[in-house]
């Protein structure tokens, strides 16, 4: 490089003016905004909402199968944080990180936005018209055929009312029932209990146990329902004299074991053979060397483990021996006088009840690899990731006739399909969830029918089969331009009749406006705009009483009172 003007080179002048533009021009383009967001979410707000103050809500967390009590805070429709509801029975106000994660879900940007159908390999974005009108016409052909029978649905495990309106809106097409599938659960541990206790997860009492051993079993982190766990866990050791002592078996020191009195390690997947040998059913001399342990350290926790009654003994569900491991442990559990005390079977919680065997979902692959299923549906699950590669579920899930996802974000599972129809996140949605054997609401803090908001997928669709197979369609309702002036017909101003709702803002030919709106807003409905709270001023006339001028509204804005939204028939703190 040269600054002479002779030289052929590329100049040092020119070569900096050149980095500086193209710096400015990343720079300028690093910067830019995936998407225009709003900065006023309701131009309308309805009647229960007040700009700018927060409302709060109790809804139910459907991240897991435990369905934890939470109170949803959300300011102008949109939900900002949530914590636990100090008033549930389950969780006692305490919350997980995932019930906290929520709103993550809630706010992804990778959301399906619309109706997706691919052609030629390629997704393409369609109208919910579109969209109903395709699948309508699929129904109606499996239906004709008679081969309705062989269709499959593979629904997320949930409790409450949702999964009885799945099954009867399939048996209105002559559809089995749905496959109700949790591939996080631990399913060897349900099996057991199925076989042992009779019910899918019996109570667990740590407070009246005098000893814990935990075969693996992570219940402080994800085994089982984490919180209520933690809650009873904490207590029983909170007094220290008649504190249970915990013992934990496993090759790692996992967050559970650390909080235990003693760990025993041992080599991976040995652990059933120490449960068999605790048990009386092997020798402790062969366990402790498969496992790696001292036979000292079995034979010390064999002998507390028959003296200290009731105890509490729980297995993990991993490994291949998980299902052996788990009826071991009910064995031990059985001869240590559990059953009634530290394991209590007639209070079970309904959280696990319906989960599908993990045989069942390999039995409706094989019918998929068969070519016998003609229509799939896959809500909330993604087995295509989830199932092990030896099950092959994708070569199998090819080789269905018709394959329609409801998955809010795109997945493996979702890749493989035809048809996406985005479902409404739970906080979006309204529904029902069990808590042991109270019936509570969930996602009670927006309405079902109206997700018409910038983070949400905007429809709402409506099974209903009558006759032919009938699908329905409810659209949003439009946020902006929504009230119009009493004059829209003859109006000849800029906004055509449609004033925004702000309060103040008239038409722009109100000048001109001869009819009856004059370019206003009719009285009635820009109250709408407006929180409808009397000031202390109004109250006090009604009461009879003289108040000062100067104490208005404003002063009334965020009581600390419970109050009763009859619209939406939930409670709004």
């Amino acid at each position: 490089m040269s600054d002479h003007t002779g030289s052929t080179g590329v100049k040092r002048r020119d070569f900096l003016k050149v980095l500086g533009t193209a710096g400015a021009a990343v720079t300028t383009v690093g910067c830019a905004s995936e998407k225009v967001g709003h900065l006023i979410p309701y131009l309308v707000h309805p009647d229960q909402t007040v700009s700018g103050v927060s409302t709060w809500y109790a809804t139910t967390c459907r991240e897991c199968a435990a369905g934890c009590g939470v109170i949803a805070e959300t300011r102008d429709g949109r939900t900002t944080k949530l914590e636990g509801n100090p008033e549930h029975p389950l969780n006692r106000g305490a919350l997980c990180a995932r019930g906290q994660s929520a709103l993550q879900g809630l706010y992804n940007p990778d959301r399906i936005r619309a109706p997706m159908v691919k052609e030629g390999g390629t997704w393409r974005a369609i109208t919910w018209d579109d969209a109903v009108t395709r699948l309508s016409q699929k129904l109606g052909e499996v239906r004709s055929r008679g081969t309705a029978g062989n269709a499959i649905f593979l629904n997320q495990h949930e409790s409450g009312s949702f999964p009885a309106f799945v099954d009867s809106w399939l048996a209105g097409f002559g559809m089995r029932p749905h496959l109700s599938v949790d591939f996080e659960s631990d399913a060897a541990v349900i099996e057991a209990n199925r076989r042992s206790y009779g019910t899918a997860w019996p109570r667990l009492s740590f407070a009246d146990a005098r000893l814990i051993v935990s075969f693996g079993a992570d219940f402080l982190e994800s085994w089982g329902m984490s919180v209520p766990q933690q809650l009873d866990f904490a207590d029983a050791r909170a007094n220290l004299e008649g504190a249970p002592r915990f013992v934990y078996v496993g090759p790692r020191r996992s967050l559970t074991g650390l909080n235990a009195d003693q760990w025993i390690a041992c080599r991976p997947g040995t652990e059933l053979g120490i449960a068999n040998a605790l048990a009386g059913k092997g020798s402790l001399a062969d366990a402790a060397r498969e496992s790696g342990v001292a036979e000292a350290t079995l034979v010390r926790l064999q002998q507390e483990l028959a003296a200290a009654k009731p105890a509490l003994v729980l297995a993990g569900a991993r490994g291949s021996n998980a299902l052996d491991l788990a009826l071991a442990v009910a064995a031990l559990n059985q001869s240590g006088g559990a059953i009634g005390t530290t394991i209590r079977p007639a209070e079970g919680s309904s959280a696990f009840e319906g989960v599908a065997r993990y045989g069942d979902v390999v039995d409706a692959v094989e019918r998929m690899r068969t070519g016998q299923v003609p229509l799939v549906f896959v809500r909330g699950v993604n087995p295509a990731h989830a199932m092990p590669h030896s099950a092959n579920f994708a070569d199998a899930f090819a080789k269905a006739g018709y394959r329609v996802s409801f998955s809010l974000y795109p997945d493996e599972t979702t890749e493989l399909c035809d048809l996406v129809l985005p479902d409404l996140h739970s906080l979006e949605s309204w529904g029902t969830a069990e808590a042991g054997s109270r019936l509570r609401r969930h996602a009670v803090h927006r309405r079902p029918a109206d997700p018409a908001r910038a983070e949400g997928p905007g429809q709402c669709v409506a099974l209903r089969p009558s006759g032919l197979p009938k699908l329905v369609a409810v659209e949003p309702r439009r946020r902006r331009g929504s009230i119009r002036c009493r004059a829209a017909e003859g109006c000849r101003g800029r906004c055509g009749g449609a004033a925004y709702a702000a309060r103040g803002v008239g038409c722009t030919a109100r000048r001109r406006c001869r009819r009856r709106g004059a370019g206003r807003l009719p009285p009635r409905r820009l109250s709408l705009a407006r929180p409808r709270r009397w000031s202390r001023r109004q109250q006090a006339m009604a009461a009879g009483t003289s108040r000062p001028r100067h104490q208005g509204a404003m002063e009334l804005v965020g009581r600390a009172a419970p109050r009763e939204s009859h619209e939406h028939g939930n409670r709004a703190w």
